[in-house]
């Protein structure tokens, strides 16, 4: 990645790491990494990969704190293998690419849709902290942040349980759960869209559910 990049992830609170640039002194749950593979030619990029993220592991071990981590890995082969923690997503590459294919072959007006949220203006799925609608142990239901996410021009997709890797999309919205610092709401949105100290959704009790 050139230094633009680097520096523009930084603002927007990432760090792009590789084995050589663990974040010193060590796991920070505040900041996200973003790990890179091996540089472009390199036979086996996934190896500068797993090496980092065996060395991740290790110091939040250590440490007893954890970053969350996204990693991709250029070989699905590979995933098993990855020592990803319980805030690690794997991103496989080749294989994201290969559903978007086969997605737009099937329905070519989804191709317009891909290039909306894959470029870099525009809208796109992003990961917001739950709590940036509603405060941590809120009780609440889905409908709730559906409802705030629509305030602030975005749309709720879904979210992922902070104890849990596996995100949750188009959940019951009537279902009631406590809500923490740990869960992520996934949205489709603008950049300037919603900022962390834009409002917050009220408990239940004080609002209706969303349609």
């Amino acid at each position: 990645l050139g230094p633009d990049i680097v520096d523009g992830l930084a603002r927007n609170g990432w760090d792009a790491v590789r084995r050589t640039t663990l974040p010193d002194p060590g796991p920070d749950p505040s900041r996200r990494l973003l790990v890179l593979g091996g540089p472009d030619g390199h036979l086996d990029p996934d190896e500068f990969t797993l090496v980092t993220l065996l060395r991740l592991r290790a110091a939040e071990r250590e440490s007893g704190l954890r970053s969350p981590t996204v990693a991709e890995l250029t070989d699905a082969r590979h995933q098993p293998l990855a020592p990803a923690g319980p805030q690690t997503d794997l991103v496989v590459g080749g294989r994201l690419v290969g559903l978007l294919m086969a997605q737009v072959s099937q329905t070519v007006e989804l191709a317009g849709a891909f290039d909306e949220l894959f470029s870099p203006v525009g809208n796109a799925v992003r990961l917001r902290p739950a709590t940036d609608f509603v405060p941590a142990g809120t009780e609440a239901s889905f409908a709730a942040l559906v409802e705030a996410a629509g305030l602030h021009g975005a749309t709720a997709l879904g979210y992922r349980p902070g104890d849990s890797r596996i995100p949750l999309l188009n959940p019951p919205k009537t279902a009631v759960r406590c809500w923490s610092h740990e869960d992520v709401l996934i949205v489709v949105t603008t950049a300037a869209a919603l900022r962390p100290d834009e409002g917050q959704a009220r408990p239940d009790s004080e609002t209706s559910p969303a349609r």
